[in-house]
């Protein structure tokens, strides 16, 4: 069992300090003693277990004496601040930027190669940043626009570095580029899930990434974004005193940046290694120029709001409710309300889930994922041309955001699972469960082998045969396809034509038995037993056993 920590309770880790509140596990001194204090906890645990197992709400019910042996999440006493939240209500997130259509202009830009366009404009925006720190988020838009991993994308990015060698501006996108490339590698899960060779492309991205951000600092120093990219960086294996060297050289060159210290407290995050109250003395650090920045104050919500992430993701729900509240008293963070959104959403609250998220993207409306959050809670009102709308745009603004795909995945899996729950009793509400899955997506394969069954079983067989050859089309690989299409067509004794198109699956897969075994049965049904036993026998080699013995039954007669 795993040391815990004597004033919280949480697990410590692997050099015994707890992340919660920084305390080292003291000697508990002779074997006796260990035994002791492990057979308290566990008698602790079970009593614990037993009266949340009475006293738990619905959704939390379960066999909790288990349950209560897992990390316990940080409650209102741990993770507290150390200033009180500010009297007066902070509108955070919401200085000056520019809109959603400047965004895709600048983007449009790109694409048409204007570069010189772009280098005044870039100009620009780091000059009025430089002047006034108020225009800290129209800065940070414009250097973050580029939101994609294309290669493309990087194509147009080289031409610009090579278009303008002296300029900046073309040297921190590409340096963006090359970030986002690196996350990507590396993938959302732990680090204990991760593979070393995600690791390893993740730190080949990162590498060109710092050597453009070099090149664009040596250009112009004071790029906001460059130190933000690093920060950011530092949370994937820097060492500590790494991180901490560019805290405090961005703390000297941006002391009233809000988006400054947001980095620097996502740095400390316990989940990346931190700790709370590292994350509360940053904090405290920018408190002492709250009087040029009250964002600050939203610093101390950040602290709350990662508390409310772990009661999130062990879906307790109302506890994290509780805390996106406290975070939000200290000033209306987009992303305080979105998260506080998600969690709405998870408890079927739909109504105060849109009031949330409607208000996260009136404070930051370039952020593209609260519109793919939003799309979701529209689709469980059955408003899919909202929900298809506001997909489309945060597709728009942040092309292969891995969250948007992850909601957009969800909504359509959630379609079909009430399509298929339908499909014995009401096809016609099946059906038209598919074709709201493919309003979201049209490339869903899913829903379209889905249609075509339902076409099946109600005997429409043309309107099946067309969803199995949109299928195909989409995945020429689809040997399921391939499979209810050979059915659809059998019905219509259309042998040639389904030959015809096993001949398309085998040119690609030409040591697949299956088919074989497949194409044999349509040359039996049409007479050409040749053929027929031809396709048998290399079926039966390619170890198809269902062939092999059709080869003995043959060989008997």
């Amino acid at each position: 069992m795993s040391a815990r920590c004597p004033k919280c309770s949480h697990i410590l880790d692997s050099q015994g300090n707890c992340p919660l509140c920084n305390r080292v596990l003291p000697c508990l001194g002779k074997p006796s003693r260990l035994i002791w204090f492990i057979a308290g906890i566990l008698v602790f645990a079970f009593a614990l277990g037993f009266f949340y197992g009475h006293h738990s709400s619905s959704y939390s019910r379960g066999f909790l004496p288990f349950r209560s042996l897992l990390p316990k999440f940080p409650s209102n006493k741990n993770g507290e601040v150390s200033v009180a939240p500010p009297s007066a209500k902070i509108i955070g997130t919401s200085k000056p930027t520019f809109t959603i259509n400047e965004l895709m202009r600048f983007r449009n830009l790109l694409e048409e190669k204007e570069f010189d366009t772009l280098n005044k404009k870039a100009s620009m925006s780091q000059a009025t940043f430089e002047r006034d720190p108020s225009y800290e988020y129209q800065v940070h838009d414009f250097f973050f626009l580029f939101k994609t991993t294309s290669p493309e994308h990087e194509r147009l990015l080289d031409a610009w570095v090579k278009h303008s060698p002296d300029h900046f501006a073309p040297y921190l996108m590409r340096a963006y580029y090359f970030y986002l490339q690196g996350w990507a590698s590396r993938g959302r899960k732990y680090a204990a899930e991760t593979t070393p060779e995600q690791f390893e492309g993740m730190h080949a991205s990162f590498l060109k990434s710092r050597k453009d951000i070099d090149t664009a600092l040596s250009l112009r120093p004071r790029l906001l974004t460059a130190h933000i990219m690093l920060l950011h960086m530092s949370k994937a294996g820097s060492k500590e005193a790494e991180k901490n060297r560019l805290i405090e050289q961005t703390f000297s060159l941006y002391p009233t940046s809000f988006l400054m210290c947001e980095a620097m407290l996502l740095s400390k995050l316990p989940r990346w290694g931190g700790s709370y109250r590292e994350m509360n003395d940053i904090a405290m650090r920018a408190y002492k120029q709250i009087e040029t920045n009250n964002e600050f104050f939203m610093l101390f919500g950040m602290i709350f709001a990662e508390q409310a992430w772990a009661f999130r993701m062990a879906k307790k729900y109302d506890k994290a409710l509780a805390l996106y509240t406290k975070a939000i008293l200290y000033g209306e963070h987009y992303s305080f309300l979105q998260d506080r959104a998600k969690t709405y959403y998870f408890m079927n609250d739909y109504d105060k889930a849109l009031e949330d998220v409607n208000r996260s993207i009136s404070l930051r409306p370039a952020m593209a994922r609260p519109y793919s959050l939003r799309a979701a809670i529209y689709s469980e009102t059955d408003k899919i041309e909202k929900a298809k709308a506001d997909f489309t745009l945060a597709k728009t603004l942040s092309p292969g955001d891995p969250e948007t795909a992850d909601w957009k995945d969800w909504v359509v899996r959630r379609c079909v699972y009430q399509g298929q729950l339908a499909a014995n009793t009401n096809p016609n509400q099946a059906l038209a469960a598919f074709d709201q899955a493919l309003e979201i997506d049209p490339l869903s394969n899913e829903a379209i082998m889905m249609k075509g069954r339902i076409y099946t079983q109600l005997n429409q067989i043309d309107q099946a045969i067309t969803e199995y050859k949109i299928a195909i089309r989409n995945d020429p690989r689809n040997f399921k396809a391939f499979k209810e299409l050979d059915y659809a067509l059998a019905t219509q004794k259309r042998w040639d034509e389904i030959i015809s198109y096993w001949n398309q699956f085998l040119a690609m897969e030409p040591d697949n038995a299956e088919a074989y075994l497949e194409r044999a049965g349509s040359f039996h049904h049409k007479g050409d037993e040749q053929n027929a036993r031809v396709d048998l026998k290399r079926a039966c080699d390619l170890g198809q056993q269902q062939a092999c013995s059709l080869l003995r039954k043959q060989g008997r007669q």
